[in-house]
């Protein structure tokens, strides 16, 4: 047999029109099992590649296989069936798939039924030439790739089947001899082969094929790899077949999954072999082997051979037995029967309807009645047992007969039926068999109901639906027809499996829904559409606020058609209902109850139930009414015009309602407003999860306008009904305007105010929360008297809540008066009084957001302040009380500037308390001299308080420039008790020379605190030196400190030189502090653009030391002293030769840093004294040398490198 290479066949497609271009790389020749395709990776390969910025997810590959030369379509994929296998294409890149990545065997639909019944045996296809067209499908079935009209071939080469070698056809082997079973193994397999071989006893008159296929096995050894097989002692002797005359013995070549890998569906030829001690032949007996019948009473015993007649007798010659049900046994040869009843052996032939096959038959010592003249003899007593193992493909179960049970009363067929899960198109894992033996006649097998031992069940999972669906089915109906007056005769099969369906998304009575469902499975997966025999009362899905009933539900469970009338017209678009593929739930029509607020409206309407999004059960329906029921929303009526509810896979797309809203009758109003009667509304509700939700909203068309005669307009806007979750007592729910506008007058307004948030309640109650409006009207309330101007800036109208007094109405004024410099007052200008939102409320309290002044009189003061009351903040806490500030500049007394700043009131947190303060400063220009000319007193400050943490002026009393600065902040503090502060300012009389500032301050509280401060300022405006000095005694409840401290800065044109500070403390521990002090020094600077010549040699210096955080902590028993040092200088020389420059740089670079803390101790012990010492420190050192003759620049590297380390 000729080897078959393996060549590859390229085919490259480059359709412009189409995204991606495909290249099919097919094998040549190929298996023909196409179950192989999909598991053998070298078969078939696809290289896409995608010359679009578009990834395609979840496409699939289309293809067709055709026989050639007719061109007929012998297979195809089954196009996005659920086990088809998806992959997504990148974006400008390439993809290369294999064939287990683009075929499954659950897919592929044989379009041939001749080829594919012969494919579902065989597993194989015919040999021959094909042609392997394919197509690149998006999710949405569009062709975005494929072969073209040139499709690669190949050719499909079945390999002979094993050739037997020994035991030779027909050969006699001697007795007693243990054969070795030896046979060719097949060639040019494109998968590896694996042999079973069989062996089996030859009796009289029997044909090799039937001896194989009925009689018990002498070997029967599968999974040989190896082509040969030793018979060894312990297999089955060929003794134990005494009757036998004869052994055959077959080989089959399987493939990996089973099924045959060569011509004649993989079994070999049939050899027959003989022992030497075997009395009988292989070939038929002839006349001399006769047995010649013996009688016992009335009783004649016949064997195989010719029969033996009396003389003259013709009617005991036995050609036929009948049986029940219509069956006969034709006999071969015929057997003779002189008397009544004969016990009879033999063999023969039985017609079987439901097959249009004959079985061999064999039987021994069964009695029957005297033939009569036609041949035909009666079965009287006796069982034979026909072998027949065939099956038959019923729809979606298969029948396997093994054998008959023939008695005198009746023929019983013992059978399986079989079914898997995959055959239906589920992915259930069960595959079942369900024994059975029942009565068989010519006219078939009547109806048999068989309960099953375990029950099928598959989820809705496995029935690709989702997880809210189960299935169990217990019972099997079974019963064929056979209709005998046609030719072949015609099988009318009936089956039926019958179970409970639940569905666990569907709840009646807490329980989920459970049904009956009849299945029927004799016409194939068409037929997996059955009725829920239930009637649904009270019914609620799973996260909908709606309940139905329904007396008819459709549960489709096919791939290959759908309900009648199905996808109903109206819901949302799915492509997957247009496809026989899809399987769910389906209610044609349901009476549901659909809860919108307080009430609930009742409609009609179709649904799918199928599976949705995110792996969970979905519903689809659509639901419209049109009605004038009237509901009741928060409270409030609403008269419904319309309404519809959109649900599309479990995903709520919309819930609409449109009506008009009753307001309720206790609302007082003016008899003018009759425009609140005549409020549109709309509802829309939204899934939150859980629940669905409601919103409505008041449908004003813009706004909805109340007049209050020509006085004013009041105009809504934004109108919703809001509903409490739980309602509080009478009150549901409130409809809410978000923006009110007032304006006024009514026609041609000339000023307008806004409102939020009133509130109209269900029980007629009217709410105005935290809202206010103010009109501006400065431009026409103005009036002038006397050179006196008494303007109104702002009216108002509000509802708002009052500390302390909840919710009033109000009035509100803002404006004053201004005393123009036309006036006999010698003012000079901006003189006047205002008050900010003036309140009346309907309780006539009086509040006010504040008042200002300012007055002058020219050459003699100016005042300027303002006092507020309400709630402020102060440090960032609430407060409620007053404030007040009052500054001013008074010529008459040498331009003294003063400035006084004061508050009363109360803290607004969860335990307030009060509090109070007074503080001021006063700054006299030139001061009071006490050494003229050197040393004046130039201003003071003052301050008082309780429970406030009041910060003195200090160093601060005067700006940089000389002028009086604003007050520094201050806190509410309640460990604060009385609270005192007082200080002077001293100076030289221009301001400029220096500032000495001392001030002093007491505090009552949980401690007392007694403190004394000091600074000093020298050139002040340029900040050349500043230093501060402190002091404080601290008495708690037991201990007491005195602390000490200063500081001094040096800067240089605001540069810092020098900073140091030292601090100690006296009590607890007594310890004093040195430091930190800072400072760097440029101990070198001399470059070569102004530096040194030196005997015609360029000199450049450059170094600097600095000292960083040197710091000194000194105890009475310990001390430490910590900080770093460092410092880098470079030495440079430019050269001239020959008017070349040659620079040299040496840099040298250090740091330090270093720490020291030591501990003593000193005392007297019994007369002698004792004194103990530890001490320890480290230091760290960092240095840096750098040689440099190369310029980099201007410089070398090594100046570069300590300029790195310099300050500047």
């Amino acid at each position: 047999m000729c080897i078959a290479l393996l060549v590859f066949l390229l085919h490259w497609t480059s359709i412009r029109a189409q995204p991606v271009q495909m290249q099919v790389i097919l094998r040549t020749p190929a298996p023909g099992a196409l179950p192989v395709w999909a598991a053998d990776p070298s078969i078939v390969q696809f290289i896409l590649r995608n010359t679009s910025a578009t990834a395609y997810d979840g496409a699939v590959i289309s293809f067709a296989i055709r026989r050639l030369p007719s061109q007929g379509v012998v297979a195809r994929s089954k196009d996005f069936h659920p086990q088809q296998p998806r992959f997504t294409v990148p974006p400008n890149g390439t993809l290369v798939l294999t064939g287990p990545q683009i075929i499954h065997e659950s897919a592929i639909k044989f379009e041939d039924e001749t080829l594919r019944q012969q494919a579902q045996a065989t597993g194989q296809l015919p040999e021959g030439d094909y042609e392997f067209c394919a197509r690149l499908l998006d999710a949405t079935g569009r062709e975005i790739g494929s072969t073209g009209t040139f499709c690669p071939r190949t050719t499909v080469m079945l390999p002979d089947p094993p050739m037997l070698l020994h035991p030779r056809n027909d050969s006699t082997l001697a007795a007693g001899a243990m054969p070795m079973f030896v046979w060719a193994p097949v060639t040019g397999a494109l998968q590896p082969i694996t042999y079973t071989l069989r062996v089996a006893p030859l009796f009289p008159g029997q044909a090799p094929v039937d001896a194989l296929r009925l009689n018990a096995l002498v070997l029967n050894v599968s999974n040989l790899v190896a082509p040969l097989y030793q018979y060894v002692p312990t297999d089955i002797p060929f003794a134990a077949f005494p009757q036998a005359v004869g052994f055959v013995w077959q080989v089959e070549a399987l493939g990996p999954d089973g099924r045959p890998a060569t011509r004649n569906n993989g079994r070999s030829e049939i050899f027959r072999f003989r022992f030497a001690d075997t009395h009988s032949s292989l070939l038929p007996r002839d006349s001399s082997q006769r047995s010649t019948p013996g009688t016992t009473g009335d009783t004649t015993s016949g064997t195989f051979g010719t029969p033996s007649l009396p003389p003259g007798d013709t009617g005991s010659l036995i050609g036929r037995i009948e049986l029940p049900g219509g069956f006969r046994i034709v006999l071969s040869p015929a057997i003779a029967c002189s008397t009544a009843t004969c016990t009879i052996s033999g063999s023969g032939t039985l017609y079987l309807p439901i097959l249009d096959d004959s079985v061999s038959v064999t039987f021994s010592g069964i009695t029957v009645r005297r033939p009569s003249s036609s041949g035909e003899a009666v079965l009287l007593s006796g069982t034979i047992a026909v072998p027949v193992d065939t099956s038959r493909q019923f729809g979606l179960l298969a029948l396997y007969m093994h054998h008959l049970e023939i008695t005198p009363i009746n023929v019983l067929l013992h059978g399986v039926w079989r079914t898997r899960w995959s055959d239906w198109g589920w992915t259930c894992s069960t595959a079942d068999s369900i024994r059975f033996r029942v009565p068989l006649t010519t006219t078939g097998i009547s109806r048999h109901q068989f309960a099953l031992p375990v029950p099928w069940r598959c989820t809705g999972d496995g029935l690709l639906i989702g997880p809210c669906i189960e299935l169990r089915l217990d019972t099997l109906d079974a019963s064929i027809a056979v209709d005998t007056s046609r030719r072949p005769p015609a099988l009318s099969p009936t089956l039926f499996a019958s179970g409970t369906l639940e569905l666990p998304c569907l709840i009646a009575g807490g329980q989920p829904v459970r049904g009956w469902i009849r299945l029927r499975l004799d016409r194939g997966k068409s037929d997996l559409i059955a009725l829920l025999n239930t009637r649904l009362r009270d019914i609620r899905m799973l996260g909908a606020p709606l309940s139905f009933d329904a007396d008819t539900v459709v549960v489709d469970l096919s791939s290959e058609a759908n309900p009648a009338a199905f996808p109903p017209p109206e819901i949302c678009s799915n492509p997957a209902w247009s496809d026989p593929r899809w399987r769910g739930v389906y209610a044609s029509s349901l009476r549901a109850r659909i809860a919108i607020g307080d009430d609930t409206l009742h409609t009609r309407f179709a649904a799918i139930f199928d599976q949705g999004s995110g792996r969970r059960h979905a519903v689809t329906f659509v639901a419209q009414l049109s009605s004038y029921d009237t509901i009741s929303f928060g409270g409030f009526r609403i008269r419904l015009d319309s309404a519809t509810v959109r649900m599309c896979l479990g995903v709520l797309q919309s819930v609409t309602a449109r009506g008009i809203v009753l307001m309720p009758p206790s609302l007082q109003r003016p008899s003018s407003w009759s425009a609140l009667d005549s409020i549109r509304v709309r509802l829309s509700g939204y899934d939150d999860g859980t629940r669905w939700r409601w919103n409505a909203t008041l449908d004003l068309r813009g706004s909805l306008s109340l007049r209050f005669g020509s006085l004013a307009e009041l105009i809504l806007r934004d109108g919703t009904i809001e509903v409490l979750d739980p309602p509080q007592g009478g009150r549901r729910g409130y409809i809410e305007f978000s923006h009110l506008q007032l304006e006024a007058p009514a026609d041609n307004p000339t000023g307008t105010a806004d409102f939020y948030g009133l509130r109209i309640w269900n029980t007629g109650e009217i709410e105005l929360e935290s809202a206010e409006g103010w009109l501006d009207i400065s431009r026409w309330a103005q009036l002038s008297v006397a050179n006196l101007t008494i303007q109104a800036q702002e009216i108002g109208l509000g509802y708002s809540p009052r500390p302390g007094s909840g919710s009033h109405w109000w009035v509100g004024f803002s404006g004053g008066f201004d005393l123009d410099a036309a006036s006999a007052l010698p003012t000079g200008g901006s003189n006047g009084f205002r008050v900010r939102r003036l309140r009346i409320w309907d309780d006539e309290t009086i509040t006010s957001d504040g008042a200002y002044v300012s007055a002058s009189i020219a050459g003699a003061f100016r005042i300027a302040g303002v006092l507020q009351w309400g709630d402020a903040t102060l440090g960032g806490i609430p407060v409620r009380g007053m404030l007040g500030q009052l500054a001013g500049q008074f010529d008459c007394l040498g331009n003294l500037q003063a400035r006084v700043d004061f508050a009363l009131g109360s803290t607004a947190g969860v335990s307030p308390y009060r509090y109070w303060f007074i503080r001021g400063g006063a700054a006299v220009p030139g001061g009071v001299p006490i050494v003229p000319g050197a040393f004046h007193l130039v201003g003071g400050l003052f301050g008082a308080g309780w429970h406030v943490r009041l910060d003195g002026y200090g160093s601060a009393l005067f700006t940089d420039a000389g002028g009086l600065v604003p007050p520094p902040p201050l806190r509410p503090d309640n460990t604060v008790g009385l609270l005192l502060h007082g200080g002077l300012v001293f100076a030289d009389p221009a301001l400029q020379l220096y500032r000495l500032t001392a001030t002093t301050s007491l505090a009552f509280g949980t401690s007392t605190q007694v403190s004394l401060d000091g600074s000093l300022a020298v050139l002040p405006q340029i900040r050349l030196a500043t230093g501060s000095f402190w002091a404080q005694f601290l008495h708690n409840s037991s201990p007491r400190t005195v602390s000490l401290g200063g500081s001094v800065d040096v800067n240089f044109i605001n540069s810092p030189l020098f900073r140091t500070s030292a601090s100690a403390t006296f009590g607890v521990s007594s310890c004093l502090t040195l430091g930190p002090y800072s400072g760097e020094w440029i101990v070198a600077d001399m470059d070569e653009t102004y530096g040194s010549d030196l005997l015609g040699v360029k000199v450049i210096t450059k170094g600097f030391l600095s000292i960083t955080n040197l710091s000194a902590r000194l105890c009475p028993t310990q001390g430490e002293l910590y900080g770093s040092l460092r410092g880098a200088g470079v030495l440079g020389m430019h050269l001239s030769v020959g008017g070349v420059q040659l620079p040299h740089h040496v840099g040298l670079g250090f740091g330090s840093e270093f720490c020291g803390r030591y501990f003593y101790r000193y005392w007297y012990d019994g007369g002698n004294y004792r004194l103990t010492a530890r001490a320890g420190g480290a230091l760290d050192i960092l240095t840096n040398f750098d040689y440099s003759g190369y310029p980099v620049g201007h410089y070398t590297q090594a100046y570069d490198h300590v300029r790195g380390w310099s300050y500047a």
